[in-house]
């Protein structure tokens, strides 16, 4: 599997901070791209990656009531499977949120319709194949990123002899983005709300 781009391109991060080019600020700012889009992804509990458009996925669930299954963040959907049979989109089923991929998200649930049930408890009873991730980065979430990926690179940079304790990781970009009010404010709407309680 390849590694993912980080949600922000490293020529707009050099641009809105005005690096100048040499190769060892490319690696920092490359760094610090890549620890903050992971460190989103870990306080929301999701990735907005971008759905392959190529290559779909197959993935197994487990429904929980018999009105629908909650899913991964799909962004299309090819084939659904509940006990070994295909369902048909708007036929037996619909993704949910209605018109979520219009609006630039993921499904995250289908909802069984015209008298279909999902087996409550059948671990893995539903399959499904598709595009799995984010139809694309939501706005909000690049600009969050821009946000963390210039502290952490700020930090970097005033940390003595050029180390940071903790580092330009994943969990040190979750710490800074959550005591982060302008972070908080962006990417707030998208944190997956088991993740709020």
């Amino acid at each position: 599997m390849t590694e993912r781009p980080p949600y922000v391109q490293l020529e707009r991060f050099r641009l809105t901070l005005e690096l100048q080019g040499t190769t060892h600020v490319d690696e920092d700012a490359r760094l610090a791209l890549r620890a903050a889009s992971d460190g989103l992804d870990e306080i929301c509990g999701r990735s907005f990656g971008l759905a392959d458009d190529s290559n779909d996925e197959v993935r197994e669930f487990t429904p929980h009531r018999r009105s629908g299954c909650e899913v991964d963040d799909l962004a299309g959907i090819t084939e659904v499977l509940v006990e070994g049979v295909e369902w048909t989109a708007a036929v037996d089923f619909k993704g949910w949120p209605l018109n979520a991929v219009a609006k630039g998200r993921p499904f995250t649930e289908l909802q069984a319709i015209n008298g279909r049930a999902f087996p409550p408890g059948l671990v893995g009873g539903v399959q499904v194949t598709g595009r799995f991730g984010w139809p694309s980065v939501p706005s909000q979430v690049e600009q969050a990123t821009l946000i963390l990926a210039a502290k952490l690179m700020l930090r970097a940079r005033q940390a003595p002899f050029g180390f940071v304790l903790g580092g330009m990781d994943q969990g040190g970009a979750a710490r800074i983005a959550r005591n982060d009010p302008d972070v908080m404010f962006l990417i707030g709407p998208f944190m997956k709300a088991t993740l709020l309680a």
